[in-house]
């Protein structure tokens, strides 16, 4: 560590003198280097999740979705992203369109916590199926 500490503070003597500070903090053990818990954001992924309905979910319809209790997304970033799949029928030559219109964090009575997901068929044609994915980054 020493070693690494002496490398790094070799490196700054560039460093205008407004940076002397961080330097004595780091020489004096009060800043970190290193892979140190707490530095590195968690990155998750969940699905693919699949929605199929018969005739589908007609143009300006929404559809929503629910994840919960999970204690680990009242601190997490999230995005979701549903994406229209080929008809089962085989039928091509159609737009489909789907959003992601809201993300929303619900926290219970019972202090559980829940995510729920809205997606709207944006498109001038019914989906008749679509799989959905929800990632985050936990802080």
């Amino acid at each position: 560590m020493q070693a690494v500490l002496s490398t790094l503070l070799d490196s700054f003597i560039v460093i205008s003198h407004c940076n002397i500070k961080v330097l004595s903090d780091l020489q004096q053990g009060k800043l970190r280097v290193g892979k140190e818990r707490g530095y590195m954001a968690q990155v998750f992924h969940h699905g693919p999740y699949f929605w199929a309905s018969t005739p589908g979910l007609p143009p300006g319809a929404q559809h929503s979705w629910s994840w919960g209790p999970n204690p680990g997304f009242d601190t997490s970033s999230l995005v979701a992203t549903a994406h229209p799949l080929p008809p089962i029928e085989g039928q091509t030559g159609v737009e489909r369109r789907l959003a992601v219109t809201m993300i929303q964090s619900h926290r219970t009575a019972a202090d559980s916590h829940f995510v729920h997901v809205f997606v709207r068929n944006v498109g001038s044609t019914p989906v008749g199926w679509y799989e959905i994915y929800i990632s985050g980054i936990r802080h």
